[in-house]
């Protein structure tokens, strides 16, 4: 009887001690793991797509690189790409649903400023995103992201998981549809009226405080508005806004590429441009801004 409590009790220690050892090792392994994949993503940065305005804000406030040449503004330059750019270090900041005022904020807490600032002017007057700003510099968070790159979003494989499924359920729903007139309708009524002029004033007072920054920095800020059909460009919302960033940025310091008037540029949506378009603007602006 003592004989088998005793080799019982040493079996089970020795199963506990066994168990306890097989936890270390799985434990130990996780994070040489997660180590590994930390130095990795360091120094060798993942070429994957931004899908998200925090990816893409991420990307660019954590990446080591200096970028010489920057874009900022909204959807409506999501196309733009390097084209003939002779300067490699490029960065277009893009955010749709937002714009210029948001990237102009990131930069500057970011401390990443430019040596030449591309901003286009056709959405400012979505001013600001405090969800945007809030999720990316969330404290704590925000420099353990930058020690640890898997912790950002577009590294995070559960999250990636979780957007591709949206976007796959999105797409298949009877909803969902490409309907060009719609797009073109929404964005008139966004635009027939002037709206809050009171806001709209507070942005590109905002911006203007961001962009003294960068220009006291060495920066040079560079104005573009993206061709947009007629109704558009000449509505009461655009043009109030467009009169006052004129006044607001009259200095000699900012430039302005006029419009290009003869080029015909084409729009699926009657929103954004396709990319032919894209391309044909991005070659205008690199031609007609004397720092690039």
């Amino acid at each position: 009887m003592y004989t088998t409590s005793r080799g019982t009790s040493f079996f089970s220690k020795f199963n506990y001690s066994n168990g306890l050892n097989m936890k270390k090792k799985v434990l130990v392994s996780a994070v040489l793991i997660f180590v590994s994949y930390n130095l990795v993503l360091s120094f060798f940065p993942s070429i994957m797509p931004a899908y998200t305005n925090l990816e893409r804000a991420e990307e660019f406030v954590y990446s080591r690189k200096k970028y010489s040449v920057v874009f900022i503004g909204s959807g409506l330059i999501g196309d733009l790409n390097r084209g003939p750019l002779s300067r490699p270090i490029y960065f277009n900041l893009f955010l749709p649903f937002s714009g210029s005022c948001d990237g102009a904020e990131i930069i500057v807490r970011s401390g990443k400023v430019p040596d030449t600032l591309l901003v286009e002017t056709n959405c400012v007057f979505k001013g600001e995103s405090k969800e945007l700003l809030g999720q990316l510099y969330r404290p704590g968070l925000y420099e353990l992201k930058r020690v640890f790159p898997a912790f950002q979003t577009k590294y995070n494989a559960v999250s990636r998981l979780l957007k591709k499924a949206d976007a796959i359920k999105l797409k298949s729903s009877p909803d969902f549809q490409e309907d060009p007139g719609r797009t073109r309708g929404s964005a008139l009524s966004d635009y027939v009226l002037i709206g809050d002029t009171t806001k709209l004033n507070q942005d590109v007072e905002r911006l203007f405080r961001n962009l003294e920054v960068m220009s006291s920095r060495g920066s040079v800020v560079v104005f573009f508005e993206v061709p947009m059909p007629g109704e558009l460009s000449n509505s009461p919302k655009l043009a109030y806004q467009r009169k006052t960033l004129r006044r607001v940025f009259s200095s000699q310091k900012y430039q302005w590429i006029p419009p290009d008037t003869a080029s015909i540029y084409s729009s699926p949506d009657g929103l954004h441009l396709d990319k032919e378009s894209a391309q044909m603007l991005f070659v205008y602006l690199n031609q007609h801004a004397r720092s690039l």
